[in-house]
């Protein structure tokens, strides 16, 4: 992750961008959370940005968020593999994968 992208953005307009980043990517329930991210003192800011009201404090927890997602080197994907594959119960010796494009082979069986 650019996290230094990130800092721009959420600095910038933290009521707007920091709820993907911070929610959804970083919460350990996050919907967007595929690196398992699970830092107390992180979860322990956001929580605190949630309740706050006051913008200056907002920003102030946003930015120190920021800083403690680039400390402890924690990712949050820009690509969320979540691939659906549907195959009929006559196919053997085949598993789908995370791959975009199947690769079939010799031992494929369709009954």
């Amino acid at each position: 992750m650019m996290i230094g992208t990130w800092r721009l953005i959420v600095t910038l307009q933290p009521e707007r961008r920091w709820r993907v980043l911070f929610k959804c990517s970083m919460m350990p329930d996050g919907a967007l959370n595929s690196g398992n991210v699970e830092d107390q003192e992180l979860i322990d800011l956001i929580e605190e940005l949630n309740k706050t009201t006051d913008e200056e404090a907002r920003k102030k927890l946003v930015k120190q968020a920021v800083s403690v997602i680039e400390a402890n080197t924690l990712q949050s994907y820009i690509i969320h593999p979540n691939i659906v594959v549907g195959v009929n119960d006559r196919v053997k010796n085949w598993e789908p994968g995370s791959e975009e494009y199947y690769m079939l082979n010799n031992e494929l069986e369709v009954e």
